[in-house]
This record gives C-alpha cells, sequence and structure tokens, in this order.
C-alpha cells in the first residue's frame, strides 16, 4: 500500500509538471481593481477560460491604465492589454507619452470595446452647469501617470485655462475619488469611462452628484482636431437621476497586443468575445449596443492583428449566410 501510494503520488507530481510545462498564460492589461477595464477584462478571461483550450489560461492584470499597459506590452510583460483610443494612436505615432521612445510599430489591434465619455460629475450646489464653470473650482482631473489625467490634460488645454483657473484643481488616485467627491472635499470630477457605471450610479443617488454638459465651441474645435475623439451623448437611460441625454464627447476602449504574439492566442481570445457576446453584453452593460463594424474599426489606429482580422472575417460571412 505504502509502496503504491508513493507510486501514485510521484505520478501525479509528473504529471502536474507536464500540465504546468504545457500551460500558457495569456496576460490582459487593465486598469485599477475597481475601474470598468478591470471587470471588463476579466469577464473576458472568465469566458476564455471557461471555452477555450485546457492548455490556454487568460490572466487580468491589475494596472494603472492605459499608457502603462502600452509600455509594458512593448516590454514584453503584457500579451493583450485595454487602452483608450487617443492612447493607442499615440502609441503608433509616437507621441506624447511615447515621443521619447518612438512610435510602437509592433502594436496591432484586436477589437474596440465600448465608447467612454469624458464625463463632469460635479456637486449639485458646486455651481457648474457646463464645463466652462470649473474655472476656479476644486476639481479632481487624475493622478499624473493615468490616461485619464492625459486625456483632460488635452480638454484642459482646448478651454485655456488659466493658472489661477486650475489653482484648486486636485490630482486623485482612482481609489479615492468617489468618496473625496462624496465627502465634499472635491467640487467635481472629470473622467472618462463607459456608461453605465455602477460607482456613478452611486454617486448620483447618495452623494448630491450631477452629471454636467461637456459642450461649446472650444470642445466643437476640439473634437473636430481629433480623430480620435467623437461627440456623443450620455443617454438618460444609463442613471435613474438623469431626465435628458447628456452632450459631451468620447473616445474607445480598445483591445490591442503586439505582432509577435501567435495567431493562436489572438484567436483565441477573439472567440471569447464573439463567440459569447450575449453573455457579456449582460454581465458587463458597457458593451452592450456595438455592431460588428464598430468593433473593427471604431477608434483603431494600429493595424489589424492577422488573426483578429482573419475572425472578424470569418464572422462576417457567417453572419452573411
Amino acid at each position: 500500500g505504502t509502496v503504491f501510494a508513493a507510486t501514485a503520488l510521484s505520478c501525479a507530481i509528473a504529471a502536474s509538471a507536464v500540465v504546468a510545462r504545457d500551460l500558457t498564460i495569456v496576460t490582459v492589461g487593465s486598469a485599477t481593481l475597481a475601474g470598468t477595464y478591470r471587470a471588463v477584462a476579466g469577464a473576458i478571461c472568465d469566458e476564455a477560460n471557461a471555452s477555450g483550450p485546457r492548455d490556454l489560461r487568460c490572466s487580468p492584470e491589475t494596472t494603472p491604465g492605459s499608457v502603462y499597459n502600452l509600455f509594458a506590452m512593448r516590454r514584453g510583460e503584457l500579451d493583450f492589454a485595454l487602452v483608450q483610443s487617443d492612447w493607442q494612436r499615440s502609441a503608433v505615432e509616437g507621441t506624447g507619452p511615447f515621443a521619447g521612445t518612438g512610435p510602437m510599430d509592433d502594436l496591432r489591434g484586436v477589437m474596440s470595446l465600448y465608447p467612454e465619455a469624458v464625463t463632469l460629475i460635479a456637486r449639485n450646489d458646486a455651481g457648474i452647469s457646463n464645463i466652462g464653470d470649473i474655472a476656479g473650482k476644486a476639481v479632481d482631473i487624475g493622478n499624473p501617470v493615468t490616461a485619464r489625467r492625459a486625456t483632460n490634460e488635452r480638454l484642459l488645454a482646448a478651454l485655456e485655462l488659466s493658472a489661477q483657473d486650475k489653482s484648486r484643481f486636485r490630482e486623485l488616485a482612482g481609489s479615492a475619488v468617489s468618496s473625496e467627491f462624496c465627502r465634499g472635499n472635491v467640487d467635481a470630477i472629470l473622467l472618462v469611462l463607459g456608461h453605465p457605471n455602477p460607482s456613478i450610479a452611486s454617486v448620483l443617488s447618495d452623494c448630491d452628484g450631477e452629471i454636467v454638459p461637456i459642450a461649446g465651441p472650444a470642445i466643437e474645435t476640439l473634437v473636430s482636431e481629433n480623430t480620435d475623439y467623437a461627440p456623443t451623448v450620455i443617454s438618460e437611460d444609463n442613471y435613474s437621476s438623469l431626465t435628458e441625454d447628456i452632450e459631451t464627447y468620447s473616445v474607445s476602449a480598445t483591445l490591442v497586443t503586439r505582432s509577435d504574439v501567435p495567431d493562436r492566442v489572438v484567436t483565441y481570445l477573439m472567440h471569447a468575445v464573439l463567440d459569447n457576446l450575449p453573455a457579456l453584453q449582460s454581465s458587463q452593460r458597457v458593451l452592450r449596443d456595438r455592431s460588428l463594424s464598430d468593433m473593427q474599426f471604431d477608434g483603431m489606429t494600429a493595424p489589424l492583428h492577422p488573426a483578429a482580422a482573419a475572425v472578424f472575417a470569418q464572422v462576417e460571412t457567417t453572419v452573411g449566410q
């Protein structure tokens, strides 16, 4: 009995070693643990792990966000990443944060996931009824290392605010934004995110918050001069406190990879999304109302990875039959 048990144990250990050696971990960079990117990446990996081959395992990685993800991909530390479309373009062109390292020539697109609206939430008593009213107010614009902050900086430059106008601005980490707003420590917060969002619903219902339009001539010029931006509205259907659609503009949340990531791995993640889209849209409401064309083209600057292009072509053919 002892000999048999020892033999069985050694066989089990050997089998485990083979499994571990043959297992490929596919990493997907997202953003902070409380953010929508992390929730979406987690849902995609859940579907991939439930339906994909046993030798591939998808792992959603918590990160500071888009710009970090792109640099981590460049270093080979991530296989895939969720990134804002404006920073995807910046990486492809070697501008902004990527000016020092040059264009990311091996960046490849996988799919566009959902629109992310630039969203201004103000306290009801803050005296902020449009984006221009933030001058001189205590407004959180985001931590300097985040893509949210970088996108907000473009907005602030378009508004031509003075140093005095911005003297009370705050630089909060994502985890502190809602709590600081609800404590009354900031008058408003500038976010870039998909809707509906549970945290925003809570801020609006429990903390005297309201979504304020981001509109006017300066915004029209900003959007017209940046191909990654598109006019959009935050639908009143998203939150019970809204009585009308709120005008603003958006970027796209996109999924990207590198050219050296194997076709099989890209195909694995593509099918995890497209084959399970109804379930994903049910659990992650930001993914709803996306057409196949939206997913191929919205906010995509980098060329599609060949495997992603092949899967889209296959799905289009199937849908057309």
